[in-house]
């Protein structure tokens, strides 16, 4: 049976897969962010920024080379001769106009129609006494101060807090350790209220005296007084029955005509083209080259995996200097 041969590159890649799985047994990795720094590391350990390679894998897949399809097939519309009554003219309403009866009438009608005129009527007072407000009532404050004591005590002046410090250094993979240090303390006086300033307020009532007044009983009016209507007696010429119409019906007129029925109408029918797809094989990046922190022992540097330098320093943390400066 006759093998295909592995390219190389392939093999090479394998290889590195395996060896970076031997080693994940016996490390601890956390995952890389820019400009982030490492996780907190315990006391004689130490997290190094390692780099992983890219994951490539094969994919066969099928692909769509030429989509489905249909069209439309036009059956043409079906029609058949037949005979049927088609009216000529319609029913119809003829109109005869009978005049309308008039007689002559006495009739009392409005020669002055009803009005209205108005009277004033004057308003009525009495004198009365009311009592009024001369001055109005108001209040006399007074401050009383607020009363203070000194007193001392101690403030935190910085908290307590960790630092990540670079232990080791090989171009860019670098290695951390966490140092704590203590917060610090100290003694300060200030002045603090014990009883707050406030006002105390003494009523002075009002002052009032009697006055007399005109006062309005009832207000000035306008009183309605009513025009009696005038009528008189007239003969008048009155319509006893309107003027009218009468109708005449006429019938329909009917003729016996032939013409074209649609028996069934115009339609398409939908054919399709089945979907033609095509096996292919292609290469699919599974995961990308990326950076990660790996848990060391304080000392052991050993098998750390070197990437291009394409990352950079992580911010806020500061390199050690070059060997032999």
């Amino acid at each position: 049976m006759r093998l295909n041969r592995i390219p190389r590159s392939t093999l090479a890649l394998i290889g590195m897969v395996c060896a970076f799985a031997i080693m994940a047994e016996d490390s601890v990795e956390m995952p890389f962010r820019e400009g982030e720094g490492p996780p907190a590391a315990e006391p004689g350990e130490v997290w190094c920024l390692e780099c992983r390679p890219a994951v490539i894998k094969t994919v066969t897949e099928q692909v769509e080379v030429r989509p489905e399809q249909s069209y439309a097939e036009i059956v043409p519309a079906k029609y058949e001769t037949r005979t049927e009554q088609v009216m000529v003219a319609p029913e119809q309403k003829v109109a005869h106009l009978v005049p309308a009866k008039f007689e002559t009438r006495q009739q009392t009608v409005c020669e002055k129609e009803e009005a209205f005129t108005y009277r004033q009527i004057p308003a009525k007072y009495e004198t009365i006494e009311k009592e009024i407000e001369v001055r109005p009532a108001y209040t006399k404050q007074r401050l009383i101060p607020a009363k203070y004591e000194t007193r001392t005590e101690r403030i935190e002046v910085s908290p307590e807090r960790t630092e990540v410090r670079v232990v080791h250094s090989e171009g860019i993979h670098k290695c951390y350790e966490t140092v704590r240090i203590p917060a610090e303390f100290k003694t300060v006086t200030r002045q603090e209220l014990v009883e707050e300033a406030r006002v105390e307020e003494e009523t002075v009532p009002a002052e009032k005296k009697l006055v007399s007044v005109r006062h309005c009983v009832e207000p000035a009016r306008m009183e309605k007084v009513a025009i009696p209507a005038e009528f008189k007696t007239v003969e008048q010429v009155v319509c006893t029955e309107p003027e009218r119409y009468e109708w005449t019906t006429v019938p329909a007129r009917f003729e016996t005509v032939e013409k074209q029925v649609l028996i069934e109408p115009e339609r398409s029918i939908q054919r399709s083209i089945p979907a033609k797809f095509e096996t292919v094989t292609r290469q699919v990046l599974e995961q990308e080259e990326r950076l990660v922190w790996v848990k060391h022992a304080k000392g052991d540097y050993s098998g750390i995996a070197v990437c291009t330098d394409k990352y950079g320093d992580i911010p806020g943390i500061e390199s050690p200097p070059p060997k032999g400066k």
